[in-house]
């Protein structure tokens, strides 16, 4: 997991002395009573550092910083007799950063809401006939139950997703009925250990028809990746017409497709955080928040009955991708900057946004 990716909650009994503060704006430590203070790993050391009365070195904080078990562990040095705490991790997803999506679908929680533990995230099968199934949840930490999938029956050679639920609890989740058609389940994919999906030509998932028509302005957000047909037109997230997220026919090259194409560069065979914004002759194309493109898409909505993942009115994106959202608004440039970022900490796409 990428550093500095999730927060600590931290629960101190300070036995006696005064009331302190650090830093002000994360909360503070009382004589006798437990407050819980979300902080980063780095202040949360400070902060039992300064309760404590001693000083932390910029080196230890760095060593202390690296994995949440260097945290414990020197949190628990500096306490003391008398001293007790507790550490927990959180988890924020994209929907905690921009709520309101109408659907959300891939290989990690929308929110924190929905990461229960029990929620569904997708249905697997075996490669070879597609007969043998199962449904994979999210971990209250928010990610796919990694475990759980590799060591299940339809993985015991190779397996793909026959379901994407949409985790935003809409229930407008993706399927792909025909087994040959159905993107491959692969781990250890992205950022060291994390899964994705591989998709292949002619294959792809279909949305519920329940999210409607989306009149512009929309928004798409995603974590594709191109990996080969470069010279073809496909959709990364799109619609019968080929409306969304759209791959141009040219190598590193990528639009937010309303009708009308204007490009922008996403280097091929890289995930990006990718937002597509339709938007007439104010669309966007933001690539991990550093090229961003801003000009005509076209006026087109999204076709409530055709919308796809990793495939579209111009064909299925052979490469990519973990995770899909899309809103009925044009987000702000601040949230895009957001998001991008949200992305980034979790699946470690090509820039810190």
């Amino acid at each position: 997991m990428p550093q500095e990716r999730e927060r600590i909650t931290i629960d101190v009994e300070r036995p006696t002395g005064p009331r302190i503060t650090y830093p002000p704006h994360h909360g503070w430590i009382e004589p006798y009573q437990h407050r819980a203070v979300n902080v980063s790993k780095r202040a949360a050391v400070a902060a039992v550092a300064i309760a404590r009365h001693k000083m932390v070195t910029a080196v230890a904080l760095t060593v202390a910083t690296t994995i949440l078990t260097h945290t414990i562990f020197s949190v628990l040095l500096l306490m003391g007799a008398g001293y007790q705490v507790k550490l927990s991790s959180s988890y924020t997803g994209p929907g905690d950063v921009v709520s309101g999506a109408l659907g959300a679908w891939g290989l990690r929680s929308y929110n924190a809401a929905y990461a229960t533990g029990s929620n569904p995230a997708a249905d697997i099968c075996d490669v070879a006939t597609g007969l043998v199934c199962t449904t994979i949840n999210f971990l209250s930490n928010g990610s796919f139950d990694v475990a759980t999938a590799a060591a299940s029956s339809p993985c015991a050679v190779a397996c793909n997703v026959s379901k994407l639920y949409d985790s935003t609890g809409n229930a407008r989740h993706a399927t792909q009925t025909t087994n040959s058609s159905r993107p491959t389940l692969t781990f250890n994919c992205i950022n060291t250990s994390l899964p994705c999906l591989t998709n292949a030509a002619g294959q792809g998932l279909a949305v519920d028809t329940g999210i409607g028509t989306i009149a512009q302005p929309w928004t798409i957000v995603a974590v594709c990746n191109r990996t080969g047909s470069v010279t073809n037109f496909s959709n990364c997230y799109g619609e019968g017409s080929g409306h969304g997220i759209l791959n141009v026919n040219s190598a590193n090259t990528i639009a937010a497709y309303g009708g009308t194409i204007f490009n922008t560069t996403a280097s091929d065979n890289a995930f990006h955080s990718l937002i597509g914004v339709g938007n007439s002759t104010s669309s966007i194309m933001n690539v991990d928040n550093g090229t961003t493109s801003t000009g005509n898409g076209g006026t087109n909505s999204l076709a409530g009955t055709t919308q796809q993942i990793m495939s579209g009115g111009f064909g299925s994106m052979v490469g990519t991708g973990t995770e899909w959202i899309v809103y009925g608004s044009a987000i702000s440039a601040g949230n895009q900057t957001s998001l991008c970022h949200n992305q980034f900490l979790y699946w470690a796409t090509a820039v810190s946004c």
